[in-house]
């Protein structure tokens, strides 16, 4: 996120907006919402579980994960 602040939604109530390229592929102030917040931690949380089985298992031949 660019530029990340508290801002008005479009339904007139308070969210978190962030600096980036709208669909018009112009920059702009674009809305985040909650669910977006909660995937990208548990994408995190996931990635360094992964991680942390890749080493325990490092004397293994992993193909693919």
């Amino acid at each position: 996120m660019l530029k990340p602040k508290i801002g008005e939604n479009k339904f007139g109530g308070e969210s978190i907006t962030y600096e980036g390229v709208d669909s018009t592929k112009k920059w702009g102030r674009l809305e985040s919402c909650g669910p977006k917040f909660v995937e990208n931690i548990v994408q995190a949380i996931s990635r360094d579980i992964l991680i942390n089985a890749l080493y325990t298992c490092s004397h293994c031949f992993i193909v693919g994960h």
